[in-house]
């Protein structure tokens, strides 16, 4: 969350990104995950009803993110931090003190950390010329 506080210091008007839109998948690989995140819709928002079909009864509904940092490799192969979605709670997991919170931030996968510890052993390659010049010679050519 410290990621958070510093850009609401640098802009009062930021916000979470992407406006809290969360994609769940409903394949069939997934379907526990996705009735744990339905449950928690179901227990947060009384009235609701789940048809099946109808996923736009589950727009602007209520729950309880939690969120946590988790570092991962921008495309240069740096490792930077940044806030995930990690999971969907109900109100009633948090009367209850059910929810777990993170204090720490997630690390690199396994697989993300090689790819990492391999772009800083790559060498640089040398562009150019090993020419060494004089620059305090008045005859040296600009090449503009």
């Amino acid at each position: 969350m410290v990621h958070l506080k510093k850009e609401k210091k640098r802009n009062a008007d930021y916000g979470w990104p992407s406006q809290g839109v969360t994609y769940r998948s409903y394949k069939e690989s997934a379907l526990t995950f996705f009735q744990g995140f339905l449950n928690a819709i179901d227990k947060s928002n009384p009235g609701f009803d789940w048809t099946g079909d109808n996923f736009e009864v589950l727009k602007q509904k209520m729950f309880i993110g939690v969120f946590r940092e988790e570092e991962y490799l921008n495309k240069d192969n740096e490792i930077k931090v940044g806030v995930k979605l990690q999971d969907i709670r109900s109100f009633e997991a948090k009367k209850e003190g059910l929810i777990k919170t993170y204090d720490t931030v997630k690390k690199l996968s396994k697989k993300d950390r090689e790819k990492y510890e391999e772009a800083l052993n790559k060498k640089p390659t040398a562009v150019g010329t090993n020419e060494i010049i004089d620059v305090q010679s008045e005859d040296i050519p600009l090449p503009f």
